[in-house]
């Protein structure tokens, strides 16, 4: 009796690996598309949506912060903040507007003993991580945008979806596509 439920266990296991195994070509990601001109265009619009969301999460944030550890400058801490106003008509005072701080964004510097400086920088919109940056030495070595999803019809924040990314290497994802860019840009 052991011996036929091994058997069968093995069976199905089999029988599980081979589905999978069949199903795994149509999961997977096509190959990247070499085209240039479809490949530039979708490393714009990473570019230019990383530039939107930068500039607005900057002019909506009213405070910053900068945090140096004691250890000396090597690394920095900058956040900021969106200031909303709002009411409590619950509370004791129910006229009185209070302000609460909101994660604007977040840029960490680190200086490394060999003089490299890397920095890394968040940006956040309703409460959702819709961009990150890498620098190495200033220069721009990985971008991935996100957007904010919402319910239909009312104003409620469901999540984020990635929208695209882009690498120094050349490597491009605009929505589902993922190109590759003939030959590395300086971003």
């Amino acid at each position: 009796m052991p011996n036929t439920f091994m058997s069968v266990h093995r069976i199905f296991s089999l029988t599980a690996v081979a589905a999978v195994l069949s199903l795994l070509p149509r999961l997977t990601q096509a190959q990247a598309v070499t085209d240039v001109a479809r490949a530039t265009q979708a490393r714009d619009s990473v570019l230019l949506r990383a530039n939107t969301y930068r500039q607005t999460i900057e002019q909506q944030a009213a405070r910053f912060d900068v945090t140096v550890h004691r250890l000396g400058k090597r690394r920095r801490v900058v956040h900021g903040y969106y200031l909303k106003k709002s009411t409590n008509p619950n509370s004791l005072n129910a006229g009185v507007v209070s302000t609460k701080r909101e994660k604007a964004w977040k840029h960490v510097t680190r200086t490394l003993a060999t003089g490299v400086v890397r920095e890394r920088y968040l940006g956040y919109l309703d409460g959702q991580k819709v961009l990150e940056e890498t620098r190495t030495n200033h220069q721009t070595t990985f971008v991935r945008v996100s957007r904010v999803v919402r319910a239909s019809g009312i104003n409620l924040v469901m999540g984020r979806a990635r929208q695209g990314l882009l690498t120094s290497e050349g490597y491009v994802q605009w929505g589902r596509e993922q190109f590759l860019l003939t030959a590395p840009t300086k971003l």
